[in-house]
């Protein structure tokens, strides 16, 4: 859980990371994103609407 996801969403694209925000609004009452660690797992980051 984060509070502002598109500041998080984009410090991980200047480094790099491929973000997925394809079921950004999938979730019920909230937003989200995944991305890839460096180790190819999957990271859900979420925020409430």
């Amino acid at each position: 859980m984060v509070d502002d996801l598109g500041a998080v969403a984009a410090r991980l694209r200047e480094r790099g990371f491929e973000v997925d925000e394809r079921e950004r609004e999938s979730f019920a009452g909230f937003l989200r994103f995944h991305a890839y660690d460096p180790h190819g797992n999957r990271v859900e980051v979420l925020a409430a609407r």
